[in-house]
């Protein structure tokens, strides 16, 4: 209805274009993702950069499509206007022109239709098995040793493998297992190998791996018998098949995936040669602290040797010397002092010891009397007695007497 605006439109009930566009965009991009369409292709165009854009349709509607470079670079066959195919994608809305269209990821032409349907069954099936689960994953060791590979003898994939790991680290044991990697058999032998590693070649870790190719080159690896054998070994597994852009179910139940054999290699030895060149950058550090540390050190010593210290052990012991003597002379000096004062002393006492000495009061004419039968020294008069024997000593000798008289007061 046409006219003039006369009534109030709450503000909340009104949208703009780009809100309405927004509120599309995010309900179409989070419920079509991972989508499978069939339908012709229309309008094709390839553009400079590498991107194709083209239309879908079918009897009933037609829709937009575009594949960017990185994806469109893989196709072996060009598509072209009539085409049949099937794609997978997410749908999204390009906002500027209000459309919505599906970015395509993977593009197959119809005659593998009944590939496509097969796989999209397999997958389900395998996946309510819980085979895709990451709880399932083993870790990589982190040094292997033992290397086990699954592929093909001949061809480019087991000299770029190999190539890698002689390369990158020597020292590794390399067992490989030759299978057919295509035909009726190949699925066949790739299940009975991995088998073969866990029972009879232990090994620290395997890869499986082949070149790229078509769905139906790369089936083998599509196969029950092969997810089942990936799934049931004790040895992690690494599977690299065909190039970044193919998957296949065996690459979903391994424990890890790898863009490409080459880059599977690279995996295996990642810890190990990140360690190893650590190892060498610590290494080449502690090179040059040292050599830092020496020059420093050569440094200090070639200043020390021209301290005057060095030239002249005088100049460290010469200080000590000198108080040394010092001290030697003062002790002469106080030991000189105190041998004077005592021979002062000793003269003086020996005066002393002369003038209460005996022997110089016999020189001024005194003598002393002994008990010639006792021996002892008569000092009273009452110790004698008249016919007693006694000796007298004089300055110069002594003289023997008797006693005749004792005239005691």
């Amino acid at each position: 209805m046409a006219g003039i605006l006369t009534q109030s439109i709450p503000e909340d009930q009104v949208r703009s274009v780009s809100q309405i566009t927004l509120e599309l965009k995010s309900l179409i991009e989070a419920n079509f993702r991972n989508v499978w369409i069939q339908g012709e292709i229309s309008n094709f165009k390839q553009q400079s950069s590498g991107h194709f854009y083209f239309s879908l349709k079918d009897e009933g509607a037609q829709m937009n499509a575009v594949m960017f470079r990185g994806q469109a670079s893989h196709l072996k066959t060009l598509p072209k206007d009539g085409d049949q195919v099937i794609v997978c994608g997410e749908l999204n809305v390009y906002a500027p022109r209000g459309n919505y269209q599906i970015v395509i990821r993977e593009l197959y032409f119809v005659g593998l239709g009944a590939l496509l349907q097969r796989l999209e069954e397999l997958k389900k099936t395998i996946a309510k098995r819980g085979w895709f689960r990451k709880e399932h994953k083993k870790p990589l060791p982190r040094f292997p040793r033992r290397i086990g590979i699954i592929t093909s003898p001949t061809g480019a994939v087991i000299r770029d493998i190999l190539n890698v790991l002689q390369r990158r680290h020597s020292g590794l044991h390399i067992l490989l297992n030759p299978v057919k990697v295509q035909g009726a058999e190949s699925a066949r032998e790739i299940a009975a190998a991995v088998r073969q590693f866990n029972e009879q070649l232990p090994v620290d870790v395997l890869i499986i791996g082949r070149g790229g190719g078509s769905l139906e080159d790369l089936w083998a690896f599509n196969e029950e018998i092969v997810a089942q054998a990936i799934f049931e070994s004790h040895i992690p597994i690494i599977c690299a098949v065909g190039h970044e852009t193919d998957h296949t179910i065996a690459e979903y139940v391994a424990d890890l995936r790898a863009p490409t054999p080459s880059a599977a290699a690279e995996l295996v030895i990642a810890e190990k040669r990140g360690v190893l060149e650590f190892l060498h950058i610590t290494r080449q550090r502690l090179f040059r602290t040292l050599q830092q540390r020496l020059a420093h050190a050569k440094t200090h010593l070639e200043r020390y040797t021209r301290h005057p210290a060095m030239r002249d052990p005088y100049y460290l012991i010469g200080h000590f010397m000198q108080r040394l003597d010092e001290a030697r002379s003062l002790l002469d000096h106080r030991i000189h002092s105190d041998l004077q004062k005592a021979r002062l002393t000793l003269v003086g006492i020996e005066r002393s010891l002369r003038a209460i000495n005996p022997k110089g009061l016999l020189s001024q004419g005194y003598s002393i009397l002994f008990s010639e039968k006792e021996g002892r020294v008569i000092s009273s008069i009452d110790q004698v007695k008249a016919g007693m024997h006694i000796k007298a000593l004089l300055s110069d000798g002594e003289i023997k007497l008797k006693v005749y008289e004792n005239n005691a007061t």
